[in-house]
């Protein structure tokens, strides 16, 4: 009987380890050529709790804050509007370094299924990617030369789904977000029939993986403490170019004044001087009621002639934020409230402890501040300036200012 020959354990151990080789070759060569993500840096680049002021409503698409004004996570209703025609709604985006970015926002539809996002740089490169999230189905399409392009949608509670889109920004400025509506046959091109979503925790960042949404992320909450008297706005008092008249009889808990343009042509402004402040940031809020006159502005400085101009435009939702000598932490908001009258914000930091003024601006016509009167007025309620870089809810008089 032949005996069998078996390899020497030389040998074997030798195939172990070219085998072995062979696996980490291959594996290292994988982790070289695959697609790689970078991970999000996780700073959030958007007012996400002030979205309905950044993309304001238009004729084919309307954004509105829906839950109350201090919620932690502000939700928005956009709904398609007007005619057949397409219907989305617009964000310009702040000045960007080039690269890759990740946009993230959870998404509830309502009355469609579809929708697209579109994310595109000032040179038209970037990203269309349309959704069918109760299908979980993205289908990305290029734009121009957007590079690193990928998109993901993924359910969660409640109805609402988790979407990403990541593209390559070659410009500085001049980048846009746009959010298409779509019909139920995804068409981007169509008459409304109740077509909507609503979204939250929106949130633009470097990277190419998007992170947890951190409401207010990087920014000092508001201490809640008014530092403007509840008579402040009394102290004003009326000048040749511009009145200011309490309208509430003196007796109401959120007192409420009106400040009308008056005399000839010339810029109309109530001025009011700020107790003594550590210098910092501060958030000025007030609720703002037009009457004739639809655009106003807020100014905020200090002695140094550091600060803020924002414009207002309030029935649209739109704001402009002018900087004033060297002031930094800048960001301004309008919401709409009930009853014709809207939730007005501003933040700057302030670097002197006193000389520091606020200054109410009317307005006529296209955003004109020099002007002859005809009835151009706004009533104010709810005025609070606190140290912080958000706001806080408004406490009337006799109640507690601290806390939320």
């Amino acid at each position: 009987m032949q005996k069998r020959k078996f390899p020497s354990l030389a040998v074997g151990r030798w195939r172990w380890a070219a085998a072995l080789a062979a696996v980490v070759i291959l594996t290292l060569l994988y982790l070289l050529v695959r697609p790689h993500f970078g991970a999000g840096d996780g700073k959030n680049l958007l007012a996400s709790e002030a979205l309905d002021g950044a993309f304001g409503s238009s004729p084919v698409a309307s954004v509105t804050a829906i839950g109350p004004a201090n919620a932690v996570m502000q939700e928005y209703k956009i709904a398609a509007e007007g005619g057949s025609s397409e219907h989305f709604a617009a964000l310009s985006l702040p000045t960007l370094a080039p690269g890759r970015y990740t946009l993230s926002m959870q998404v509830r539809p309502e009355g469609a299924q579809l929708l697209a996002l579109q994310l595109k740089d000032g040179a038209n490169n970037g990203a269309l990617v349309d959704y069918l999230p109760a299908g979980q189905k993205v289908w990305i399409n290029r734009i121009g030369a957007g590079g690193k392009l990928n998109a993901t949608v993924r359910p969660i509670e409640g109805g609402w789904f988790q979407l990403t889109l990541t593209a390559s920004l070659s410009t500085e400025t001049g980048s846009h977000l746009f959010i298409h509506l779509k019909d139920q046959s995804n068409n981007g091109l169509f008459t409304p029939h109740g077509e909507a979503i609503t979204v939250r925790a929106v949130k633009l960042e470097p990277g190419e993986v998007a992170t947890a949404y951190v409401p207010n992320a990087g920014k000092m909450p508001g201490d809640g403490h008014n530092v403007l008297p509840p008579e402040a706005l009394a102290e004003i008092g009326s000048s040749p170019i511009a009145s200011v008249v309490a309208t509430d009889g003196g007796n109401a808990s959120m007192r409420e004044f009106m400040i009308a343009a008056e005399g000839g042509l010339a810029e109309h402004y109530a001025a009011l001087g700020l107790p003594s402040l550590a210098p910092g940031p501060y958030t000025l809020s007030m609720q703002v009621r037009p009457k004739v006159a639809q655009f106003l502005a807020l100014q905020l400085k200090d002695a140094a002639n550091n600060g803020v101009l924002v414009d207002y435009l309030p029935s649209d939702g739109k704001v402009w934020i002018n900087r004033i000598g060297a002031a930094d932490g800048l960001s301004a908001t309008v919401r709409r409230l009930d009853d014709g009258w809207f939730q007005l914000t501003l933040t700057t930091g302030l670097s002197t402890p006193t000389g520091n003024y606020l200054f109410i601006h009317l307005k006529e016509g296209e955003n004109n501040g020099l002007f002859l009167p005809h009835g151009e007025a706004i009533t104010i309620r709810a005025v609070k300036l606190e140290r912080g870089e958000t706001a806080t809810p408004y406490r009337a008089a006799g109640a507690s200012d601290r806390g939320n």
